[in-house]
């Protein structure tokens, strides 16, 4: 009787001890992941907006000597860090994501490049349920989709100013996801985003450009100061929000197949906030765009591509990261892409995109005074990845249009930049 009323005791602790193991569980589910990414690399031009791992065209006409650079760069480095929460509203889970990376620029003084500052990528507050997302924060638009295979560009694509068009602003997005069967689904998204234009750290006043083009066949525009600050507020926000919507269209069998239809409008006010002290020759500018785009995954072969068509998208990296408040600017751009698995850890990639205008250069340099009137790059890269550690050897070749007001500013600029990645995913 003693053993039974011990081994009952001995039970009933047992007991007691996993309920309080279940009511500490935490109801919070933290958790970290991102990568650390470091590259060695050469390059012989002067490339733009920066260098490596940000290396998107040729920024000038090059030197005939001393071009060749060798450098390094972790700036890609990024930390995504989520916080998911007990259920909401019957059915919905809430997570808090943030994510930053380092490129918020140099720091100050002689070891400057080497204490970058950090950059918010993303800040999101998201309920999800089995087919329903509802996210406010700041996340990348709809129009970046999908972003070519690198090790080396992640944060940076080589396709931005070579085909893909989009980046990150606060809003709010709802998406919806539906079964069809037979392996098939439908993703339907729509967001709402904040204006901008390239005045975010907002215009003293107005912008003038006169309808006659100068000597030098550049469009005259000056900022006009004085009367009418915006007060921060950019021509973007003082116009009409970005709006995006998406559909993506998946299936897995027999193989792999995602493809997206996407498009894009937003307004600014180029008088900006409040009352302009001399008008603008106009007072609103329109941005539109279409994009598709595809992923196809048979067995060991990946072939992916993305092309965009659209009018005044200068703040979505379209036309070579160039803005202009004159005259609208139509563009085109696109990228493609083939790779390989020659075996588990080991693929080939192959490569191009262009951002070019649509109509003759000599039309877009007098509409615009931009600089850049078409880039192109070729991109080949060898990967080999054991698990969360990936090695890429990656040669990429810009050759970039530029027109001046001189035949001497004019020409092709090419480039070059042989990078080795080493990548760390956790």
């Amino acid at each position: 009787m003693r053993a039974f009323l011990r081994v009952l005791c001995i039970a009933t602790l047992i007991g007691w001890a996993a309920t309080a193991v279940a009511q500490d569980k935490p109801a919070f589910d933290f958790q970290l992941h991102g990568f650390v990414a470091g590259s060695v690399f050469a390059q012989d031009a002067k490339l733009g907006a920066s260098y490596g791992q940000d290396a998107l065209f040729v920024g000038t006409l090059q030197p005939t000597q001393d071009r060749l650079v060798l450098s390094g760069d972790v700036r890609e480095t990024r930390l995504n860090f989520s916080i998911k929460g007990p259920k909401v509203f019957t059915d919905f889970t809430p997570t808090g994501i943030v994510e930053i990376d380092f490129f918020g620029g140099d720091g100050a003084g002689a070891r400057g490049g080497q204490s970058v500052f950090p950059r918010l990528r993303l800040a999101i507050v998201r309920l999800a349920s089995k087919s329903l997302t509802v996210d406010v924060g700041q996340d990348n638009v709809l129009l970046v989709s999908q972003i070519p295979a690198s090790v080396s560009h992640i944060a940076f694509p080589w396709s931005y100013a070579a085909g893909t068009i989009g980046w990150r602003w606060p809003g709010v997005r709802v998406g919806y996801t539906t079964d069809l069967g037979d392996g098939m689904a439908l993703n339907l998204a729509a967001e709402v985003r904040r204006g901008a234009w390239n005045d975010n750290g907002g215009l003293p006043g107005s912008v003038n450009c006169s309808p006659t083009p100068g000597a030098d066949g550049r469009l005259p525009c000056t900022i006009v100061t004085g009367a009418a600050p915006s007060f921060g507020i950019s021509a973007g926000e003082a116009g009409f929000p970005m709006v995006e919507a998406r559909a993506t269209l998946t299936l897995k069998s027999p193989f792999a197949i995602m493809a997206y239809l996407t498009g894009h409008y937003d307004s600014k006010d180029l008088s900006g906030f409040g009352d302009a002290f001399t008008a603008p020759k106009r007072d609103t500018m329109d941005s539109y765009a279409g994009q598709v785009g595809f992923k196809v995954t048979p067995g060991s072969f990946t072939l992916a591509g993305n092309a965009w068509v659209g009018l005044n998208m200068g703040h979505m990296l379209g036309h070579s990261l160039q803005f202009n408040n004159a005259g609208n600017v139509h563009g085109l751009g696109g990228w493609i892409q083939a790779g390989y698995n020659v075996s588990k850890e080991f693929s080939a990639w192959l490569g191009t995109g262009i951002d070019a205008p649509a109509g003759s250069y000599q039309e877009f340099f007098n509409t615009t005074g931009f600089s850049r009137i078409q880039n192109n790059i070729s991109a080949l890269m060898l990967r080999y990845t054991d698990g969360p550690y990936s090695l890429g050897a990656e040669w990429f070749h810009w050759w970039t249009k530029l027109k001046g007001a001189t035949a001497a500013a004019s020409g092709t600029a090419e480039g070059n930049q042989l990078i080795v990645t080493a990548l760390f995913a956790f």
